[in-house]
This record gives C-alpha cells, sequence and structure tokens, in this order.
C-alpha cells in the first residue's frame, strides 16, 4: 500500500494501524529469543550448497548478475596418496583456480583441510563466468560446512574473495549481483565491506525500495561471513536477522516519503530495534544506514562509479528504442524520465556523460530541421552516440586512475 492510498482511510483508522505495527514490532523486539541451535558435526553430510552470486559480460562490457547454486560434494580419493584439491565440474576450473588455491592454504593454515578426501565444485545452471575470484568466500563456506558437519542457510547469498589469511576482499559487479539477489527473491546478501558504498548509492536512488528489499551484510573476515551464513546462528544473530525484517516491512509500508522514513525511524521502538541489531550484528550495513538516516546523514548523492552506473543502465534502451525504429515508446519515456529523476542524484564528474546523453536524447525525440534529410538525421544520432561512448571512455578511464 503506498502513502497516497493510506490517506484513502480515515485517520482514526490509520492510527490503530500505525498502533498494531508498533506493537508487533515492540513484541519481536523484546520477547526472548528463540534457544541457540548448537552447532555440532552433524553425520553424513557429505555435500552442501550456497547460493553464489556471478556476473556475466554484456553488449558494451556491461555485467549483469546471476545467482548460481553452487555445490561442494566431499568423495574418498580415488587415488590414495595423490595430492587433495577441489575438482571443478562445468569447465570453470581455470577460471576458479586462484579461489580454490585461496580457500585450501586458508584451511591448511588452521590444520582444517583433510587430505583423506577430495572434492567436487558444481553449478546448478553451468554459468559462463565472467570473473571467478568472488567465488572463494561462497566455497569456503561449503567447505567449513562439510567439515563441521552444519549445512549453511539456504535464505542466504553470497559473494567475495578470501585471502590465504581469511580476510575478505572487494569484488566486481556488486550492483548486480545485489540486484539478481533480489530478483530471485533473497534479501539476505553477503558482500565485502569494501563493496559496501555500492550500496550506499543503491540508496541514494531508490531509498525505501533498497532499505526494505535487502538486509546487506559487509564482511572483513571468513569469521564475520559464517556467523551469518551458517543455519547454526546464535540467537542474537537468527533475533536480529528476523528483527531486520519486520522493520524492512515497516519501512515499505510508511517510509515512501523522506520525511515519513525518518519520522518512523526516530520512534523509539524503531531505534531500540536498530540499536539491537547492530549490537547483534555490527556489519549489518543496512541497519547501519538506518541509523544514519535516522541521524539525518543518510546519503544524497551518487558517488562517481554509481552515477557511471545509474547512466548505464538508461542509456541503452533509449539507443534501442531508435535503432528498432521505434518512436516514443513506453519504455524509451520511461527511461527518460528516470534520466530526469536521478540527474540532480549524479556526482558532478559525471556531467558531460549525461550531457552527452540528453543532447542523443533531445535529437531522437525532437522535431526535424528545416531540409534535413533521413541520412542526416541518421548521421547526427550517429555522432551522438559515439560522443556518448567518448564522454564515457573518458570518464571510466578518470576512475580508473583513482583506484
Amino acid at each position: 500500500m503506498t502513502s497516497k492510498d493510506c490517506c484513502c482511510y480515515p485517520k482514526t483508522t490509520r492510527l490503530c494501524s500505525a498502533v498494531w505495527i508498533m506493537g508487533w514490532l515492540v513484541a519481536s523486539a523484546f520477547t526472548s529469543p528463540a534457544q541457540e541451535r548448537p552447532a555440532t558435526r552433524a553425520s553424513g553430510l557429505d555435500s552442501a550448497k550456497v547460493n553464489a552470486l556471478t556476473v556475466s559480460k554484456m553488449r558494451r562490457g556491461f555485467l549483469a548478475g546471476h545467482v548460481s547454486a553452487m555445490t561442494l560434494t566431499a568423495a574418498p580419493q580415488a587415488t590414495p596418496g595423490a595430492e587433495p584439491g577441489i575438482v571443478v565440474e562445468n569447465g570453470n576450473g581455470r577460471t576458479l583456480r586462484a579461489s580454490l588455491q585461496a580457500v585450501m592454504e586458508y584451511f591448511s593454515s588452521q590444520n582444517r583441510w583433510q587430505t583423506s578426501k577430495e572434492f567436487i565444485l558444481s553449478f546448478e545452471d553451468s554459468p559462463h563466468f565472467h570473473e571467478g575470484e568472488s567465488f572463494s568466500l561462497g566455497v569456503a563456506l561449503l567447505y567449513d560446512a562439510l567439515e563441521t558437519g552444519v549445512p549453511l542457510d539456504d535464505r542466504v547469498c553470497v559473494s567475495g574473495k578470501l585471502t590465504s589469511d581469511g580476510a575478505v576482499e572487494r569484488v566486481g559487479g556488486i550492483a548486480g549481483k545485489i540486484n539478481a539477489a533480489g530478483d530471485a527473491g533473497f534479501s539476505t546478501v553477503i558482500v565485502p565491506a569494501a563493496n559496501v558504498s555500492v550500496f550506499e548509492d543503491m540508496i541514494v536512488v531508490n531509498r525505501q525500495s533498497a532499505l526494505s528489499r535487502f538486509q546487506i551484510i559487509g564482511v572483513d573476515s571468513f569469521d564475520q561471513a559464517r556467523e551469518v551464513a551458517t543455519s547454526a546462528k546464535t540467537a542474537e544473530v537468527e533475533t536480529a536477522l528476523k528483527l531486520y525484517a519486520r522493520l524492512a516491512n515497516l519501512i515499505s509500508k510508511e517510509g515512501a516519503t523522506a520525511d515519513g522514513l525518518v519520522e518512523t525511524l526516530n520512534r523509539k521502538p524503531v531505534a531500540k530495534a536498530i540499536a539491537q541489531i547492530l549490537e547483534a550484528v555490527p556489519q549489518h550495513v543496512s541497519a547501519h544506514y538506518l541509523s544514519m538516516i535516522a541521524e539525518g546523514k543518510g546519503p544524497a548523492t551518487l558517488s562517481p562509479r554509481g552515477s557511471v552506473y545509474t547512466i548505464d543502465r538508461l542509456w541503452p534502451t533509449i539507443l534501442g528504442a531508435e535503432a528498432e525504429g521505434s518512436s516514443q515508446t513506453e519504455m524509451r519515456q520511461a527511461a527518460l524520465a528516470e534520466l530526469d529523476r536521478v540527474t540532480p542524484l549524479l556526482d558532478a564528474t559525471s556531467a558531460k556523460y549525461v550531457a552527452a546523453v540528453r543532447r542523443y536524447a533531445d535529437l531522437l525525440t525532437g522535431p526535424a530541421g528545416e531540409n534535413e534529410s533521413a541520412e542526416s538525421r541518421r548521421d547526427s544520432l550517429r555522432e551522438a552516440a559515439t560522443d556518448i561512448d567518448t564522454e564515457r571512455g573518458y570518464l571510466l578511464q578518470k576512475l580508473h586512475r583513482r583506484q
């Protein structure tokens, strides 16, 4: 229900509804949590599954996110005494070599690598990977599940680069991966802490949707990831995730406007709930941003890279509409309306890029010039499209030099 819909009800009805929601939230925040499930070894656990996030390369260098169920299976060594390792099905062993090596080195350093077994890694949908290092955190969680006998939580998605000392480092394509998780029906997403600025950009573009749709967990280490990914979470962590899910539902109902969201977050029961979440899961990025927004410190401008990504999502739709010979199509009109909405949110470094896109759109939608031939108009559009590619290339080079 939107805020506009809510205004159709009498004031007393809205008040009762708000009281009921707040009572529901308070009950969740302050009732005793369920008893913690013991993290004991489960007999007969020969395989484990995790929802891994990946990207594939599209036209013009854009990346599309995907969720791929990844399974690790333990089996006796086919050749006793052979060098232990992980065998990859689906023909992706070369791409994943560095990831698998980091996982083996990490567990070997803790004397936890099982040399009497071999491990088979498979993917449900045989994806074509653009990069493989971001799977290493997921593979490590799979091995840990097999080694401890505790399955992983099938409601969680994960992406991250694990180092041999257990640290988690930045990976690429996080925006596409997070959106892919949401499209597939997942809300809890584990990503490297170094990538959380991407989620900040998502909040800037659509605050209510980002905060009500996702629980983003930003981790620096394997242990932090395991706390959330395991099915044997502590009672505090389990309660925190459930509590945020209820907050997300409240935000989807009452956070349509910036003022409405701030008012909701500053109610005492809600503020206490946010504090409880952050105490149990300090790396809960979504709750962290709720706290910032409540204090009037929420993000308002896209990062330079987020600005590029936002424009990247829109201008191919504008270009595609022209290429198909369609005039004033619904898709193009929607893309132009979204461009108008997000332009004030863009970082100043993207000014020339968005201006080039706007020039192309004006040429495409504007009337033909006096005595302008169809061929001349096509030439003008091709030149404007080239300008877009040029400005985008300059901007990407500038961003690369900053890294």
